[in-house]
Protein backbone atom coordinates (compact mmCIF):
# COMPACT_ATOMS: atom_id res chain seq x y z
CA UNK A 1 0.00 0.00 0.00
CA UNK A 2 2.85 2.28 0.67
CA UNK A 3 3.71 1.73 -3.04
CA UNK A 4 0.67 3.18 -3.79
CA UNK A 5 0.68 6.23 -1.87
CA UNK A 6 3.78 7.31 -2.99
CA UNK A 7 2.13 6.75 -6.78
CA UNK A 8 -0.62 8.69 -5.77
CA UNK A 9 1.08 11.59 -4.50
CA UNK A 10 3.93 12.30 -6.51
CA UNK A 11 5.94 15.81 -5.23
CA UNK A 12 5.32 17.88 -8.31
CA UNK A 13 1.69 17.01 -9.01
CA UNK A 14 0.81 16.82 -4.70
CA UNK A 15 2.16 20.85 -5.29
CA UNK A 16 0.22 21.45 -7.85
CA UNK A 17 -3.06 19.90 -6.24
CA UNK A 18 -2.21 21.56 -2.76
CA UNK A 19 -1.79 25.33 -4.58
CA UNK A 20 -4.83 24.60 -6.34
CA UNK A 21 -7.19 24.13 -3.89
CA UNK A 22 -5.38 27.01 -1.50
CA UNK A 23 -6.34 28.81 -4.63
CA UNK A 24 -10.01 28.20 -4.33
CA UNK A 25 -10.41 28.34 -0.77
CA UNK A 26 -8.98 32.02 -1.33
CA UNK A 27 -11.36 32.79 -3.53
CA UNK A 28 -14.52 31.14 -1.70
CA UNK A 29 -17.29 33.87 -0.61
CA UNK A 30 -17.06 34.85 3.06
CA UNK A 31 -18.67 38.18 4.30
CA UNK A 32 -21.06 40.11 2.68
CA UNK A 33 -20.03 43.65 2.85
CA UNK A 34 -22.25 46.66 3.96
CA UNK A 35 -22.72 47.97 0.03
CA UNK A 36 -24.34 44.58 -0.02
CA UNK A 37 -21.80 43.14 -2.02
CA UNK A 38 -20.45 39.63 -1.73
CA UNK A 39 -16.32 39.85 -0.88
CA UNK A 40 -13.94 36.39 -1.28
CA UNK A 41 -11.13 35.71 1.34
CA UNK A 42 -8.77 36.95 -1.15
CA UNK A 43 -10.65 40.34 -1.64
CA UNK A 44 -10.37 40.67 2.43
CA UNK A 45 -7.15 39.82 2.78
CA UNK A 46 -6.37 43.03 0.20
CA UNK A 47 -8.86 45.42 2.40
CA UNK A 48 -7.38 43.98 5.98
CA UNK A 49 -5.59 47.31 7.01
CA UNK A 50 -9.10 49.22 6.28
CA UNK A 51 -11.14 46.75 8.00
CA UNK A 52 -12.19 46.52 11.63
CA UNK A 53 -12.36 43.23 11.91
CA UNK A 54 -13.21 42.45 16.19
CA UNK A 55 -16.60 44.83 14.86
CA UNK A 56 -18.14 41.40 13.25
CA UNK A 57 -18.24 37.62 14.07
CA UNK A 58 -17.88 36.87 10.06
CA UNK A 59 -14.53 38.25 10.46
CA UNK A 60 -13.24 35.62 13.24
CA UNK A 61 -10.49 33.69 12.24
CA UNK A 62 -13.02 30.16 12.68
CA UNK A 63 -15.34 31.75 10.23
CA UNK A 64 -13.38 32.76 7.63
CA UNK A 65 -11.74 29.60 7.67
CA UNK A 66 -14.77 27.22 7.27
CA UNK A 67 -15.66 29.63 4.67
CA UNK A 68 -13.16 28.54 2.90
CA UNK A 69 -14.55 25.26 1.90
CA UNK A 70 -17.12 26.99 -0.37
CA UNK A 71 -18.89 26.22 -3.46
CA UNK A 72 -16.09 25.83 -6.15
CA UNK A 73 -13.50 24.35 -3.62
CA UNK A 74 -16.06 21.42 -3.32
CA UNK A 75 -17.02 21.30 -6.26
CA UNK A 76 -13.32 20.75 -7.53
CA UNK A 77 -11.97 19.04 -4.78
CA UNK A 78 -12.40 15.32 -6.10
CA UNK A 79 -10.84 15.99 -8.86
CA UNK A 80 -8.09 17.75 -7.46
CA UNK A 81 -7.36 15.52 -4.73
CA UNK A 82 -7.15 12.59 -6.78
CA UNK A 83 -5.19 14.16 -9.89
CA UNK A 84 -2.53 11.99 -8.37
CA UNK A 85 -4.91 8.97 -8.68
CA UNK A 86 -6.75 9.99 -12.23
CA UNK A 87 -2.82 9.86 -13.79
CA UNK A 88 -1.35 6.81 -11.93
CA UNK A 89 -4.88 4.88 -12.84
CA UNK A 90 -4.79 6.13 -16.58
CA UNK A 91 -1.01 5.12 -16.99
CA UNK A 92 -1.16 1.69 -15.17
CA UNK A 93 -4.12 0.87 -17.87
CA UNK A 94 -2.90 2.18 -20.87
CA UNK A 95 0.36 0.83 -20.76
CA UNK A 96 -1.01 -2.99 -19.32
CA UNK A 97 0.80 -2.68 -16.12
CA UNK A 98 -2.18 -2.99 -14.02
CA UNK A 99 -2.71 -6.81 -15.35
CA UNK A 100 1.65 -7.50 -13.54
CA UNK A 101 0.52 -6.15 -10.58
CA UNK A 102 -2.54 -8.59 -10.21
CA UNK A 103 -0.65 -11.06 -10.88
CA UNK A 104 1.63 -11.03 -8.05
CA UNK A 105 -0.77 -9.86 -5.53
CA UNK A 106 -3.93 -11.74 -4.29
CA UNK A 107 -7.06 -10.34 -5.40
CA UNK A 108 -8.51 -9.11 -2.07
CA UNK A 109 -5.05 -7.59 -1.10
CA UNK A 110 -5.05 -5.85 -4.89
CA UNK A 111 -8.24 -4.15 -4.17
CA UNK A 112 -7.45 -3.04 -0.65
CA UNK A 113 -3.98 -1.60 -1.77
CA UNK A 114 -5.79 0.42 -4.82
CA UNK A 115 -9.05 1.65 -2.61
CA UNK A 116 -7.04 2.23 0.13
CA UNK A 117 -4.20 4.51 -0.78
CA UNK A 118 -6.41 6.53 -3.24
CA UNK A 119 -8.77 7.33 -0.64
CA UNK A 120 -5.57 8.40 1.66
CA UNK A 121 -4.00 10.37 -0.85
CA UNK A 122 -7.28 11.97 -1.40
CA UNK A 123 -7.82 12.90 2.00
CA UNK A 124 -4.37 13.75 3.11
CA UNK A 125 -4.14 16.59 0.00
CA UNK A 126 -7.63 18.17 1.16
CA UNK A 127 -6.70 18.37 4.44
CA UNK A 128 -3.09 19.53 4.05
CA UNK A 129 -3.99 21.78 1.92
CA UNK A 130 -7.03 22.63 3.89
CA UNK A 131 -4.88 23.15 7.41
CA UNK A 132 -2.09 24.90 5.07
CA UNK A 133 -5.08 27.51 4.26
CA UNK A 134 -6.03 27.84 8.15
CA UNK A 135 -2.51 28.71 8.61
CA UNK A 136 -2.21 31.41 6.18
CA UNK A 137 -4.89 32.56 7.60
CA UNK A 138 -3.99 32.94 11.45
CA UNK A 139 -2.22 36.15 11.46
CA UNK A 140 -4.62 38.21 9.90
CA UNK A 141 -8.19 37.32 11.42
CA UNK A 142 -8.99 37.48 15.14
CA UNK A 143 -9.13 34.72 17.26
CA UNK A 144 -12.38 34.30 19.47
CA UNK A 145 -10.29 35.40 22.81
CA UNK A 146 -9.27 38.69 20.45
CA UNK A 147 -13.13 39.31 20.80
CA UNK A 148 -15.15 41.26 23.84
CA UNK A 149 -18.45 41.20 25.29
CA UNK A 150 -21.38 39.36 23.51
CA UNK A 151 -19.24 38.39 19.70
CA UNK A 152 -16.13 36.79 22.45
CA UNK A 153 -19.26 34.66 24.63
CA UNK A 154 -20.99 33.62 20.97
CA UNK A 155 -17.85 32.55 19.45
CA UNK A 156 -16.94 30.48 22.28
CA UNK A 157 -20.05 28.79 22.76
CA UNK A 158 -19.75 27.69 18.68
CA UNK A 159 -16.40 26.66 18.87
CA UNK A 160 -15.25 26.40 22.26
CA UNK A 161 -12.77 27.74 24.16
CA UNK A 162 -9.80 25.67 22.48
CA UNK A 163 -9.09 26.55 19.14
CA UNK A 164 -6.45 23.69 18.30
CA UNK A 165 -8.90 21.28 19.52
CA UNK A 166 -11.49 22.72 16.90
CA UNK A 167 -9.08 22.18 14.36
CA UNK A 168 -8.61 19.20 15.16
CA UNK A 169 -12.16 18.08 14.87
CA UNK A 170 -12.55 20.29 11.66
CA UNK A 171 -9.62 18.46 10.01
CA UNK A 172 -10.96 15.09 11.05
CA UNK A 173 -14.29 15.75 9.81
CA UNK A 174 -11.97 17.16 6.32
CA UNK A 175 -10.15 14.11 6.06
CA UNK A 176 -13.29 11.82 6.21
CA UNK A 177 -14.82 14.12 3.48
CA UNK A 178 -11.77 13.72 1.32
CA UNK A 179 -12.13 9.88 1.42
CA UNK A 180 -15.77 9.71 0.35
CA UNK A 181 -15.32 12.28 -2.48
CA UNK A 182 -12.27 9.85 -3.80
CA UNK A 183 -15.25 7.29 -4.37
CA UNK A 184 -16.18 8.57 -7.59
CA UNK A 185 -12.51 8.78 -9.26
CA UNK A 186 -11.21 5.78 -7.92
CA UNK A 187 -14.15 3.73 -9.19
CA UNK A 188 -13.62 5.40 -12.48
CA UNK A 189 -9.92 4.62 -12.57
CA UNK A 190 -10.37 0.57 -12.74
CA UNK A 191 -12.38 0.96 -15.81
CA UNK A 192 -11.19 4.66 -17.69
CA UNK A 193 -7.96 5.04 -18.90
CA UNK A 194 -9.48 8.31 -20.92
CA UNK A 195 -8.19 11.52 -18.74
CA UNK A 196 -10.89 13.80 -19.92
CA UNK A 197 -13.39 11.17 -18.65
CA UNK A 198 -11.58 10.58 -15.40
CA UNK A 199 -11.42 14.65 -14.83
CA UNK A 200 -14.98 15.40 -16.25
CA UNK A 201 -16.92 12.71 -14.70
CA UNK A 202 -16.54 13.61 -11.14
CA UNK A 203 -17.08 17.18 -11.84
CA UNK A 204 -20.16 16.20 -13.09
CA UNK A 205 -21.01 13.49 -10.40
CA UNK A 206 -20.26 16.19 -7.85
CA UNK A 207 -23.00 18.85 -9.64
CA UNK A 208 -25.63 16.42 -9.67
CA UNK A 209 -25.03 15.60 -6.06
CA UNK A 210 -25.19 19.03 -5.07
CA UNK A 211 -28.06 19.31 -7.07
CA UNK A 212 -30.55 16.44 -5.92
CA UNK A 213 -29.16 17.47 -1.96
CA UNK A 214 -30.40 20.87 -2.96
CA UNK A 215 -34.02 19.47 -4.22
CA UNK A 216 -34.30 17.42 -1.39
CA UNK A 217 -34.58 20.52 1.06
CA UNK A 218 -37.79 21.82 -0.90
CA UNK A 219 -39.49 18.55 -0.02
CA UNK A 220 -41.69 18.98 3.18
CA UNK A 221 -40.70 15.32 4.88
CA UNK A 222 -37.16 17.08 4.65
CA UNK A 223 -37.98 19.96 6.31
CA UNK A 224 -38.55 17.99 9.15
CA UNK A 225 -36.34 16.07 9.14
CA UNK A 226 -33.28 18.61 8.45
CA UNK A 227 -30.75 16.71 10.63
CA UNK A 228 -30.91 13.50 8.93
CA UNK A 229 -30.49 15.22 5.06
CA UNK A 230 -27.72 17.26 7.03
CA UNK A 231 -25.72 14.12 8.05
CA UNK A 232 -26.36 12.20 4.89
CA UNK A 233 -24.46 14.70 2.93
CA UNK A 234 -20.68 14.48 2.99
CA UNK A 235 -20.05 18.01 2.25
CA UNK A 236 -20.83 18.45 5.93
CA UNK A 237 -18.68 15.98 7.02
CA UNK A 238 -16.10 18.62 8.16
CA UNK A 239 -18.84 19.92 10.94
CA UNK A 240 -19.38 16.12 12.26
CA UNK A 241 -18.76 16.53 15.56
CA UNK A 242 -21.44 19.25 16.08
CA UNK A 243 -23.88 17.38 14.12
CA UNK A 244 -27.13 16.88 15.96
CA UNK A 245 -26.89 12.89 14.95
CA UNK A 246 -23.43 11.95 13.93
CA UNK A 247 -23.90 8.29 14.25
CA UNK A 248 -25.70 8.78 10.75
CA UNK A 249 -22.98 10.47 9.29
CA UNK A 250 -20.49 7.85 10.43
CA UNK A 251 -22.88 5.51 8.68
CA UNK A 252 -22.63 7.34 5.58
CA UNK A 253 -19.19 7.23 5.68
CA UNK A 254 -18.49 3.82 6.05
CA UNK A 255 -21.54 2.59 3.61
CA UNK A 256 -19.25 4.73 0.85
CA UNK A 257 -15.97 3.09 2.04
CA UNK A 258 -17.62 -0.39 1.93
CA UNK A 259 -19.46 0.54 -1.73
CA UNK A 260 -16.36 1.73 -3.06
CA UNK A 261 -14.59 -1.55 -2.12
CA UNK A 262 -16.66 -4.29 -3.47
CA UNK A 263 -17.30 -1.98 -6.53
CA UNK A 264 -13.98 -1.79 -7.36
CA UNK A 265 -13.80 -5.53 -6.41
CA UNK A 266 -16.12 -6.47 -8.87
CA UNK A 267 -15.21 -3.70 -11.80
CA UNK A 268 -11.49 -5.45 -11.25
CA UNK A 269 -12.42 -9.19 -10.84
CA UNK A 270 -15.72 -9.59 -11.95
CA UNK A 271 -15.57 -10.11 -15.49
CA UNK A 272 -14.65 -13.15 -17.49
CA UNK A 273 -11.38 -12.45 -18.75
CA UNK A 274 -10.14 -11.66 -15.08
CA UNK A 275 -11.09 -15.23 -13.73
CA UNK A 276 -9.11 -17.18 -15.63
Amino acid sequence: MLTELKKNMRMPVLLMQISGLIVLFMVSRAVTGADGKEYNIWQILMLHGKLELTKRLEYSWPEIWKNGMGTWALLAAPVLCCAGIIYCSGEERRRGAGKFIKIRQSRLRYTFSKVLSGMIACAVTLTGAYLLFGLILLPFFPKPSDYEGDFREILVLTYGNNMWIFALKRSLGVFMMGMAMSAIPIVLGAFLDDRYLMVSLPFLGEYIYERVILKLYYIPWVSEHFDIIEAVNIENFPAIFTMQRPWIAGLMFACIIIATFVIYHLICFGRMDELV
